[in-house]
């Protein structure tokens, strides 16, 4: 099973390419930020703005930055990256994701647990890499 501190690492990842990613506006979103416009932003009775989201989650993007290169390399399998972004960033359930990548029944835990091993042996391998190139210069 993976430790809490790797979960921590993918879930962050995720969260960076769930919300850091934006094509365009859609239609309602462009139609709210016009009223901002036509209304001005509503204020609390202190004066402050008031904000729609009170707590703002930090994201730790050098580390997703790290993840992304790793998920992005040819030595991870295409089912271990379809595993990884069905499971953390799109949250099926393993069941989905069991019947879409066509796993047999259970086998899903057994196939995350593989996917973040290699996924993790990729980045450690990486930041080695990093850290003799900077030895040496």
């Amino acid at each position: 099973m993976a430790d809490k501190y790797t979960e921590q690492r993918l879930t962050n990842w995720a969260r960076a390419n769930r919300e850091c990613f934006r094509v365009q506006k859609g239609a309602t979103q462009a139609f709210c930020e016009s009223l901002r416009y036509l209304y001005g932003m509503p204020e609390e009775e202190d004066g402050h703005i008031a904000r729609a989201c009170t707590r703002i989650r930090s994201i730790d993007i050098d580390d997703a930055n790290r993840i992304d290169q790793a998920y992005r390399s040819q030595d991870l399998r295409m089912i271990h990256k379809r595993l990884l972004r069905m499971y953390y960033i799109s949250n099926l359930p393993p069941k989905a994701i069991e019947k879409r990548l066509s796993l047999a029944d259970r086998t899903f835990s057994r196939c995350k647990e593989e996917a973040i091993y290699k996924l993790m042996s990729i980045v450690s391998a990486n930041e080695e890499r990093l850290e003799k190139t900077a030895e040496l210069r």
